[in-house]
């Protein structure tokens, strides 16, 4: 299915963000509920208000971004993607990688350092209630046996990082 916000109402964001509402009657039937579930995966809540015939959408809050994070329990990206959507854990992960090549004893730590800049690694996402918690592994299965890499507390990743987060959990 043809996502609607980039095609046919490419110009919808732009109109929220000035307006925060669309006029229900400039969307075409059959096309409400696509629109307002692409609109709400981009961090937006949205509401009919049938006494003026509108589409309301406001960015969710901080503390609604968390449960709604908390909600979905877990997303899972490649290495490289975390790189675009949290930098600074992304640093984290290449320099833990980069002290595993440091040490002699670990011969497979070079490749493994190169594999993860090359996006080849899987990131666990945990929201738990109070934390969010972060698994790094070549794949599905070396993530189920791989021991906690990093913990964040909720109030350490900035608002746009969450947003971003529950975009992609939502997409995936």
């Amino acid at each position: 299915m043809k996502k609607l916000l980039g095609s046919k109402y490419s110009n919808v964001l732009e109109l929220i963000q000035e307006t925060g509402k669309i006029p229900v009657r400039c969307i075409d039937d059959g096309d409400l509920e696509q629109l307002k579930n692409e609109i709400e995966n981009l961090g937006y809540k949205c509401k009919l208000d049938p006494s003026a015939d509108y589409l309301l959408a406001e960015k969710l809050t901080r503390s609604e971004l968390i449960e709604a994070l908390k909600e979905i329990g877990i997303v899972t990206v490649d290495s490289k993607n975390l790189q675009d959507i949290m930098p600074l854990v992304y640093e984290y992960f290449a320099e833990t990688f980069k002290g595993f090549a440091a040490d002699p004893s670990n011969e497979a730590a070079e490749e493994g350092l190169e594999a993860f800049q090359n996006g080849e690694y899987l990131v666990d996402i945990y929201f738990d209630e109070n934390e969010i918690v972060y698994f790094v592994g070549k794949d599905a299965q070396h993530l189920n046996n791989e021991p906690r890499w990093a913990e964040d507390d909720y109030n350490d990743i900035q608002t746009e990082e969450l947003a971003t987060l529950l975009k992609v959990a939502k997409q995936g």
